[in-house]
């Protein structure tokens, strides 16, 4: 989406994926409000809805020339679909979201706008998708050519995948190298470790003149003996 579509466009996909759309099933309100677009009576103000909603497919099929029956539902709006195998129908795709999600917040935030009939809100629509479109020469080109048939479509890249395989291998070596380094530094510790308590064995063994000696610990966990502070102690308690 970043290479063939404008930034209002990926923000719209990126609020219907994360469901962002401020609608009345999201704020789950207690009045049940009706379809801000095709005001029909067992409508509801809800991303399910709008992405099957007679005025959406309407839409997609007189100003985006994609079949409603096959693009008009929520997985492809959500992007899971299998059918989007070209980059035209991802951006026509995220160009009608941004198109219904546009107006529907204009609806909602403007209550004049609510007596518009039904072909004003469908013109209202298809001015979001000029909009959508404005300023973003790739995406212009291929909105004027999606009624040439002879146009080669472009098939999806996913060289984005290669890249972050290269990343993740790229990040693996510098850390199996790290690793490696941290391994050889604590080898060569144990064997410096490992050297000075063979050479100090040695040296007393020479001095005691005996093949075995009792060898005190490195590190003696107990305190030291200190009686000027055990006196000190035993006058703050009260004692002699």
């Amino acid at each position: 989406m970043k290479q063939i579509s404008p930034p209002r466009v990926q923000g719209a996909v990126l609020s219907t994926i994360w469901n962002r759309w401020t609608t009345e099933a999201r704020m789950q309100q207690t009045r049940r409000q009706r379809c801000l677009l095709c005001r029909a009576e067992d409508s509801r103000d809800a991303i399910e809805h709008y992405a099957t909603c007679p005025m959406t497919r309407r839409l997609m099929s007189a100003r985006l020339n994609m079949e409603p029956d096959v693009f008009a539902n929520l997985h492809s709006w959500t992007l899971c679909s299998p059918c989007i195998r070209t980059e035209e129908q991802l951006l026509c795709i995220g160009i009608a979201i941004y198109a219904v999600y546009n107006t529907t917040n204009k609806l909602r935030r403007a209550e004049r706008l609510n007596c518009l009939s039904m072909e004003d809100r469908y013109q209202a629509l298809a001015q979001s998708v000029k909009e959508a479109v404005r300023g973003h020469h790739k995406a212009v080109a291929t909105l004027s050519q999606r009624w040439t048939r002879s146009r080669e479509e472009q098939p999806l890249s996913f060289s984005f995948e290669v890249w972050d395989m290269d990343v993740a291998s790229k990040k693996k070596c510098i850390w199996d190298h790290s690793a490696r380094k941290q391994r050889c530094r604590l080898k060569r510790a144990s064997a410096t470790c490992m050297m000075t308590d063979t050479h100090t064995s040695t040296a007393k063994r020479r001095r005691t003149g005996n093949s075995v000696c009792n060898i005190p610990p490195l590190y003696d966990a107990r305190p030291a003996f200190n009686p000027s502070r055990s006196q000190s102690r035993a006058t703050f308690l009260g004692g002699r």
